[in-house]
């Protein structure tokens, strides 16, 4: 899977196919374009098409399903091994600390 982008009806491939990838939230601010998903294993950010890991670790399951730009923050919102996260510029802050639950966030607004 490829995770893509489109833009005013034109294809914009985020990835180019040699891992499972995927786009699921997409949030614009002034003139920069932010898609929040993930690429193999890790949870993910583009900004104007450059990608940045949010998890980087070794047997990590990870995606971003949400994201939000307030002033100059980039708040994110996720799954990190089956437990709830949101990451505030690309730093990780797990939500749920129950190890015995599942959980994830597919959502966020800051105000």
């Amino acid at each position: 899977l490829i995770a893509v982008l489109w833009k005013n009806s034109v294809e914009i491939q985020l990835t180019d196919g040699t891992n499972e990838a995927e786009a699921n939230a997409v949030f614009v601010s002034g003139n920069d374009v932010y898609v929040a998903g993930k690429d193999n294993h890790d949870a993910v950010l583009w900004k104007n098409g450059v990608v940045q890991k949010l998890t980087n670790v070794v047997g990590t399951t990870a995606v971003a399903n949400s994201i939000y730009v307030f002033g100059n923050d980039v708040y994110v919102a996720g799954v990190v091994n089956g437990v709830a996260s949101i990451w505030k510029n690309g730093i990780e802050q797990v939500l749920i600390t129950n190890d015995s639950k599942s959980s994830a966030a597919y959502g966020i607004f800051v105000r």
